[in-house]
């Protein structure tokens, strides 16, 4: 549910190694926010797209279209330093 949190803990065969994980969920699914997607966020961006959502979509595709040849490539790149990661524990 929004706001649940969940702590897992892992077992490592080499706690000396470098690992990475990528979580999968099979039939729920699984949304989370990175800080730096939020920080070029756009209220009047949004405002027009609730007000007038079949307008502001036709004005956006071009946009969309050039970042589209990139999106796959910075969703990759945008994963979570794991030496740095937290979470937070209820």
């Amino acid at each position: 549910m929004p706001g649940s949190n969940y702590k897992f803990d892992f077992i490592l065969p080499d706690a000396n190694a470098t690992y990475e994980f990528f979580l999968y969920s099979k039939g729920h699914d699984l949304e989370w926010m990175r800080e730096h997607w939020l920080k070029d966020k756009d209220l009047l961006k949004l405002k027009q797209m609730v007000d007038n959502p079949k307008k502001y979509l036709r004005e956006e595709a071009k946009f969309y279209k050039k970042y589209e040849s990139t999106m796959e490539e910075e969703f990759w790149n945008s994963k979570v330093d794991t030496k740095a990661f937290s979470y937070y524990e209820n």
